[in-house]
């Protein structure tokens, strides 16, 4: 095929593809949280977890990335730093490890969540309420 002949990819607008426009929507809220967490010196999937094991106290490190869709690599690149700042500890030698917030994850969650607000209001006013709303319908409607 050469490049002046037909294609398929000429009869479609990419910018109809569900999934670029979902990338780029979760990019530019990303941002939007990392520049905020940085200023505590965490990244916004440390952000979810560490948020998700302090409600919780202790959970089953499988059971967070089933509970986060998340994959496990993710959960456990994540949570090693966590560990190393000393906000959650893992159990060692079993087959199914828990992690449980420390004392010192819960000190540094007193301190991180004004400013997780700041973000997450700038997040809001971005979307608008429209966003918000189609945000939770979405949520509901895949049952994530």
């Amino acid at each position: 095929m050469n490049v002046n002949e037909s294609c398929l990819i000429d009869d479609i607008n990419p910018a109809i593809c569900v999934n670029g426009r979902l990338r780029r929507v979760t990019r530019l809220v990303n941002r939007l949280y990392s520049r905020h967490l940085r200023a505590v010196g965490i990244s916004s999937g440390q952000q979810t977890i560490l948020f998700f094991v302090g409600k919780v106290k202790a959970i089953e490190q499988r059971e967070i990335g089933k509970r986060l869709q998340l994959e496990r690599s993710t959960v456990t690149r994540e949570l090693n730093g966590l560990v190393e700042k000393g906000y959650v500890i893992k159990s060692e030698g079993s087959q199914r490890p828990v992690i449980e917030l420390t004392s010192e994850g819960a000190r540094f969650l007193n301190k991180m969540v004004p400013i997780w607000q700041d973000a997450q209001n700038e997040a809001l006013e971005l979307l608008g309420r429209e966003g918000d709303e189609a945000l939770n319908t979405l949520l509901v409607n895949t049952k994530a």
